[in-house]
């Protein structure tokens, strides 16, 4: 039941919130995923990786490598969209690269491969 009612409470709060609102909280989400993912090289290590937060409150973890396929996801489009003039030039290719290459690499030395590897087909 516990479970339940955090999901329905989830629910509502992402069916009621305005998806185009993201594009102003873009790079702010973005460097929020890159701390946190930084910041499990500094917690405990879970069954000998660093790959999961404990949140005592709920008994339960956190894995930000999985919302970070999200936020990679929506960083590039915004990125992409912004950048459509100079789509076919390589520095669009290299800054793109650079978006997902920062976290592909920590997803990667956590070692995560499967999540680092579902990064490496947006570029």
């Amino acid at each position: 039941m516990q479970w339940f009612a955090i999901g329905s409470v989830i629910y509502f709060l992402c069916a009621g919130f305005d998806y185009n609102k993201l594009r102003e909280w873009t790079w702010i989400l973005y460097v929020l995923m890159i701390i946190s993912l930084v910041g499990l090289f500094f917690t405990d290590s879970i069954q000998r990786v660093h790959r999961w937060y404990r949140i005592p409150l709920i008994n339960a973890s956190f894995q930000p490598s999985e919302c970070a396929k999200f936020i990679v996801v929506i960083t590039l489009s915004w990125f992409l969209e912004r950048r459509r003039s100079y789509a076919s030039e390589w520095s669009t290719a290299f800054y793109a690269a650079i978006i997902v290459g920062i976290p592909f690499l920590l997803i990667l030395k956590q070692p995560d491969l499967g999540t680092a590897l579902v990064l490496f087909p947006l570029l």
